[in-house]
């Protein structure tokens, strides 16, 4: 657990599936998923998509023992449906909840019910369902809302900026910047400057500066987060997608045709292991901006 959370998966996976190569009494079935969940944790990088499908068909075939209680069996059928659908595997990810629906209930724990709506909001964000990521997102929120000292500032404050993207989907910008608000500052204090996750959070602040008819303000914000997701490496390889169709969309609105279409040319050089519909969306966009940028002219 902890070189997962130091940001060495690849470093943790081996020693889990070591652990995990022993047989479990299945009265030790609980500790076997728990293995399994930190393993799913370590899979969910780039080309671990593969190993993350396995990981999380023991999940499934594990959670269906007698002896797990279902608050477990949630958390870990909702961790293992969140990290399948970071790889495109929807169907599996749809699979995944359904045995979770089932164990759904009032007397699970808050923080297991808002881990459940957390990451089907955001596999519905990957998707570009949009009403449904909002409605799943408003629910994990509302627990929030509820229950906000059983969830940390920062947990919260994750919530809000999925709020916003999904807002900002439905190009619903006053409601995103609400959102955003209510985020900004715990995730700018948890991330110093140069850190990926605060670029991150700047690629999001330039996609709402560009949906605001803000463009030189998007590239201000683009701008402070190109060094910190490229040092990031494959694992920002998504916002780094986003990144150059916000850079081409910024470009187009300031009547830059040339520039715009050479950084929509620079998307086919972001490797990612699936084009996942939410980015597929991106690129169509910028497409579109771009094409009018050059049939109207400057």
């Amino acid at each position: 657990h902890a070189l997962i959370n130091l940001g060495r998966p690849s470093d943790a996976e081996p020693l889990l599936q070591e652990a995990l190569a022993r047989e479990f009494d299945p009265r030790e079935a609980s500790q076997a998923l728990d293995l399994l969940g930190l393993l799913m944790h370590a899979q969910d990088v780039p080309g671990g998509a593969d190993r993350a499908v396995l990981t999380a068909g023991r999940i499934e075939a594990l959670v269906r023992h007698d002896g797990i209680a279902p608050a477990r069996a949630v958390d870990a059928l909702a961790r293992a449906a969140g990290v399948v659908s970071a790889f495109g595997r929807f169907e599996i990810a749809e699979r995944l909840f359904g045995l979770a629906d089932a164990r759904l209930g009032s007397d699970l724990p808050p923080s297991t019910l808002e881990n459940y709506w957390r990451q089907r909001g955001r596999m519905h964000l990957r998707r570009a369902d949009v009403e449904s990521a909002l409605q799943d997102l408003t629910r994990a929120a509302g627990i929030h809302a509820a229950r906000p000292d059983e969830f940390s500032a920062l947990r919260r404050a994750e919530g809000e900026r999925m709020l916003a993207e999904a807002r900002l989907a439905k190009r619903e910008v006053a409601l995103a910047t609400v959102h955003l608000a209510a985020a900004r500052p715990v995730l700018l204090a948890e991330y110093a400057e140069g850190h990926p996750e605060r670029a991150s959070l700047q690629v999001f602040e330039a996609e709402l500066k560009v949906a605001a008819a803000e463009p030189g303000q998007a590239l201000e914000r683009l701008a402070l987060a190109d060094g910190p997701l490229r040092a990031g490496g494959a694992t920002y390889a998504r916002d780094r997608y986003r990144w150059h169709a916000l850079l081409a969309r910024a470009l187009a609105a300031l009547g830059r045709c040339d520039a715009a279409a050479g950084a929509l040319a620079d998307l086919a050089g972001v490797e990612l292991d699936v084009l996942l519909p939410r980015e597929a969306a991106a690129l169509r966009q910028a497409q579109e901006e771009v094409r009018g940028c050059a049939t109207q002219g400057p």
